[in-house]
């Protein structure tokens, strides 16, 4: 198997305080090569993990993962077999278990100390495994993680504290509040921006607006919000 892993930059090493940026690949949907290896170029990951069947999208992408993690339910034997023979470790999980193979390859990584962690193929037609991924985002703010879910359409992130965006101008922005509601959200730079305002989970106030300054604030005293940037 011939792996292109000069798509990416790979971290040698890492010293004391230096932060630590995972690539975490799932089984979901990552049809669109051309597009993740461009995204990809932009990164230096000094971890990258695999959760079960996300070892084909990896193949897909031409990436060698460090470890792969999982029941192995949704995964082609033979292809398991060139990786574990390149080296890579597998980590195996009884089928009887209470988490996904995504939430175990994601506390997998926590325990290893990554600061950030890049999602991919954690979208796609299973809305139930898609809705479930974006929750783990809130596993990983507990963490103090930074965590951003990829794909061709959207990146997905949550928050708990100020975000700033910056060099994108016109830029679609949605803010969704993860519980009941999230207070006092002061918007700027954007088209429609806010003031010491409450988005109400459940209402769509906070759907498509859009960045219109080269630094753009996205402050708020309570809640968590998911931020989705849409590139449809």
């Amino acid at each position: 198997m011939i792996f292109t892993n000069d798509i990416m930059k790979r971290s040698k090493g890492r010293k004391d305080g230096e932060r630590m940026k995972a690539l975490l690949i799932a089984n979901g949907t990552v049809e669109n090569t051309e597009f993740y290896q461009k995204r990809l170029q932009k990164e230096k990951f000094g971890l990258v993990v695999c959760a079960d069947g996300g070892i084909a999208n990896a193949k897909r992408l031409g990436i060698r993962p460090d470890f792969i993690i999982g029941d192995f339910d949704s995964i082609d034997q033979e292809t398991l077999k060139v990786y574990r023979r390149d080296g890579v470790s597998i980590e195996r999980h009884l089928p009887e278990k209470d988490e996904t193979d995504t939430e175990l390859a994601l506390q997998f990584i926590l325990n290893k100390g990554a600061d950030s962690i890049v999602m991919l193929g954690c979208t796609g037609s299973r809305f139930d495994h898609t809705l479930a991924n974006v929750y783990l985002l809130k596993e990983l703010l507990k963490h103090q993680v930074e965590g951003v879910i990829v794909d061709p359409h959207n990146e997905i992130r949550m928050i708990d504290k100020t975000m700033v965006l910056t060099d994108k101008e016109n830029q679609t922005i949605s803010l969704l509040p993860v519980e009941e509601k999230a207070e006092g959200i002061t918007l700027e730079g954007f088209q429609y921006p806010l003031k010491d305002e409450t988005l109400r989970q459940g209402l769509s106030r906070g759907i498509s607006n859009k960045i219109t300054a080269s630094r753009a604030v996205i402050d708020f005293k309570k809640g968590l919000l998911l931020v989705i940037e849409a590139k449809d």
